[in-house]
């Protein structure tokens, strides 16, 4: 196939994919998810990331298919850059995790007393009854924000909501929170 032949089919195909046709995108996943998929699974070394970020990746073709111009690249190359993109925020946020796992953990000295110690984790565990009180919606955009370690812009693209109600949703749900740990003494 000549490479005029190629952008031509990448042509069509992303006229397909802006009318909305579903078998579309099922072709340019067996074309493509393969590809996808090798670059996450040697990026990530976690294959279920991979497939989680692969469908996301498939995912914002099908809603954004207008965003891939065959003038300038090939679709293989849009996607994997993409993937690519993810990937490197997954790995962030993972890093994140670790530092706040570690400094967490370096907060609680080895000589700290019973106490102290058994204190904390009451404290843990009352912040992840009072996470898994919230409403689904509070609750999610809690886990993605500070647990997952997400932006306000990175919680509103994986939920596809504007920014602004990420925002009511974690200031809502920073209340929840905060009037459970009142209820159960730990805040004054």
């Amino acid at each position: 196939m000549t490479v005029r032949t190629e952008r031509e089919n990448e042509h069509r195909l992303r006229q397909r994919l802006i009318a909305g046709d579903a078998e579309a995108l099922a072709e340019a996943y067996r074309a493509y998810s393969p590809m996808v998929f090798g670059l996450l699974t040697r990026m990530l070394t976690d294959p279920p990331a991979a497939e989680d970020i692969t469908q996301e990746v498939f995912v914002r073709l099908w809603e954004r298919p207008e965003r891939f111009d065959p003038e300038r690249g090939r679709l293989g190359t849009w996607l994997c850059t993409m993937a690519r993109s993810r990937a490197i925020d997954s790995i962030r946020r993972t890093q994140t995790r670790e530092r706040a796992a570690v400094a967490q953990a370096q907060q609680v000295h080895p000589e700290s007393d019973t106490a102290d110690l058994v204190a904390h984790n009451a404290m843990v565990h009352t912040v992840r009854v009072a996470v898994q009180r919230l409403p689904e919606a509070q609750r999610i955009a809690v886990t993605l924000a500070y647990y997952e370690g997400l932006t306000y812009r990175r919680v509103a693209e994986k939920l596809g909501i504007p920014e602004g109600t990420v925002k009511s949703r974690l200031r809502f749900g920073l209340r929840g929170i905060a009037d459970h740990l009142e209820k159960e003494g730990v805040l004054g």
